[in-house]
C-alpha cells in the first residue's frame, strides 16, 4: 500500500504547485469579495482535495498506467487502500493549508489598518478561530464522504464511466435529506447549534466519526470491486 501511496504522490507532484497558486488566488478573492475567512478556508479546503480527486483518478486511464501498475509487484487490494490512503493524507495537508492561508489573510488585513479601509469581518479580531478550522473541518469532511461515495464507481468501472454516476448518487442523496431533513426538528437543531460554539465542536467530532467510517467502509467495498474488475 506504501509503494501505492507514492505513486499517486509522485505522479502528482507537478500538479501540487499549480494547484496550490490556482487555489490561493482563488481563496483570497473569495475571502475579499465576501469580507470572509471562513468562506475562503472553505473554498479552499474543498477545491484542491477535489482538483486531486479527479485528477489521480483521470491518470490511471492515461497511457494504460491503470494497466501496466498491476504488472508491478503490487496488489490489486493495495492498489484500492492506496488511493484512499493517498486521498485522505492530500485532503488533510489541504485542510491545514486552508486554515494557514485563511489566518494569515485575517493577519495581514489586520496590520493594514489605518494604511486603508478594511472591512471589520476581515479582522483577525473578530474572526472566530474555532470557526475558520470548523469551515476548513466541514469541507473536509464533505470530501471524504464524497470520495467515499465516487470511488467504490470509479474502481469498479472506471473513471469515464464511473464519473458519470457519481453526481447522479450525490444529488439523490441530497435531495432524499432535503425531503427527510428539511423543516424539521433535527434541522432546526443544527440551525441553532451553528450558532454555539460548543455545539459546532460536537457537531465536527459527530461528523468526523461519521465520515471516517464511511471513508473505510467505503475502501473495504471498492477493494473487493476493483478485484473482480476486467481490465
Amino acid at each position: 500500500m506504501k509503494a501505492m501511496i507514492f505513486s499517486d504522490l509522485i505522479t502528482m507532484k507537478n500538479a501540487f504547485v499549480q494547484t496550490i497558486v490556482m487555489m490561493l488566488i482563488v481563496g483570497v478573492f473569495i475571502m475579499i469579495s465576501t469580507q470572509s475567512a471562513i468562506v475562503g478556508v472553505a473554498a479552499i479546503s474543498m477545491g484542491m482535495s477535489c482538483m486531486y480527486f479527479y485528477s489521480i483518478a483521470a491518470y490511471d486511464e492515461m497511457n494504460n498506467w491503470e494497466q501496466f501498475r498491476l504488472t508491478l509487484p503490487i496488489t490489486r487490494h493495495q492498489v484500492a487502500y492506496g488511493r484512499y490512503a493517498s486521498i485522505a493524507i492530500v485532503a488533510l495537508l489541504n485542510f491545514l493549508l486552508a486554515i494557514i492561508i485563511g489566518f494569515a489573510f485575517t493577519g495581514v488585513a489586520e496590520m493594514l489598518v489605518g494604511s486603508i479601509e478594511v472591512p471589520e469581518k476581515m479582522l483577525l479580531t473578530n474572526t472566530d478561530p474555532l470557526y475558520v478550522v470548523a469551515s476548513g473541518g466541514v469541507s473536509l469532511l464533505i470530501m471524504l464522504i464524497a470520495a467515499a461515495i465516487g470511488l467504490p464507481l470509479i474502481m469498479r468501472f472506471g473513471m469515464t464511466k464511473g464519473i458519470r454516476i457519481v453526481p447522479v448518487i450525490i444529488i439523490m442523496i441530497l435531495a432524499i435529506g432535503m425531503v427527510f431533513v428539511d423543516g424539521t426538528p433535527i434541522m432546526e437543531t443544527v440551525e441553532t447549534a451553528l450558532f454555539n460554539t460548543s455545539a459546532v465542536a460536537i457537531l465536527w467530532t459527530v461528523g468526523i466519526v461519521v465520515s471516517v467510517t464511511l471513508y473505510i467502509a467505503s475502501a473495504a467495498l471498492a477493494a473487493k470491486l476493483y478485484e473482480g474488475r476486467n481490465l
